[in-house]
């Protein structure tokens, strides 16, 4: 396992090889976020551990109940990946996935690359396959903006509906509005733990979320490229998660999350921060 540091202006990060993961992401003399794994082949969870793709079925290790969670018990964030590239403020690591690991189909190249550019951490990632397959990656980061506990914090998210979710997590297919109810962040509000749910983001809309130290008077800006923003807590720390929705391989009508051979997944992630004067 290699532990490499990048930094740039008030931004520092220390990643380890291992899940490609963030084990520490500071601001401005503050750790603002920490444990942020890479999460493969598939970020959220497939319900019953199977899908069909192009007539046949696959049926995947589960590792939820019945349910495949963040591509299973074998996924990106448990293995060990290379460092392909290093500077000052970037790193590459990269991952070889082979056909039939933890069930999903064809032999995939996967790439994430963590830039901080300032005030600014980017995460990009690309995959290609040899055969058909699913994919969606995103990182877990664990953010507490300088506060005690996560209801420190005040949150907007613009996303006007979020997926429905059965007693398993499993999106049913409906989007529910969020007006006048808990999952209403479309202007900024006190953040009340007891979330792991779906956003479904405005398309087109540049910045997904923003969480802001009710004391600390660090903010953070997710901007993301992804359809859906995962919300997860724990007591002291809040996930803001950019990735496709959960089940989408048995949800065509969800936004589409299969790769083909000779085409490119690509996806972009920026946490950008500032302190208030």
């Amino acid at each position: 396992m290699n532990t490499i540091e990048i930094k740039n202006g008030k931004l520092r990060a220390v990643i380890s090889s291992k899940g490609a993961c963030i084990e520490e992401l500071w601001f401005d003399g503050v750790r603002v976020g920490k444990d942020g794994i890479t999460i493969g082949r598939y970020a959220n969870r497939i319900g019953g551990s199977r899908f069909s793709l192009n007539g046949r079925e696959y049926q995947l290790i589960p590792n939820e109940g019945a349910n495949c969670l963040h591509g299973g018990p074998g996924g990106f964030a448990k293995r060990e990946w290379t460092v392909e590239k290093l500077s000052e403020d970037s790193a590459v690591f990269s991952i070889i996935s082979g056909d039939g690991d933890q069930g999903f189909p064809g032999r995939v190249y996967a790439q994430v690359r963590f830039t901080a550019s300032g005030d600014a951490l980017n995460i990009s990632y690309y995959a290609n396959t040899d055969s058909p397959t699913v994919i969606n990656m995103t990182n877990h980061l664990y953010f507490n903006l300088g506060e005690e506990k996560a209801k420190d914090h005040i949150l907007q998210i613009n996303a006007d509906c979020i997926t429905e979710t059965d007693a398993g997590l499993i999106p049913t297919g409906r989007f529910l509005d969020v007006e006048g109810t808990r999952f209403d962040f479309r202007k900024p509000i006190p953040f009340e733990p007891g979330y792991d749910d779906n956003f479904v983001l405005r398309p087109g809309e540049k910045n997904a979320a923003v969480l802001k130290g009710k004391n600390s008077g660090i903010e953070m800006t997710v901007s993301t490229d992804q359809p859906g923003l995962q919300l997860y807590n724990t007591e002291t720390h809040i996930c803001l998660e950019a990735q496709h929705f959960a089940d989408s391989p048995n949800r065509p009508e969800f936004p589409n999350t299969v790769l083909i051979q000779g085409e490119a997944y690509v996806q972009n992630t920026t946490y950008s921060f500032k302190r208030a004067k």
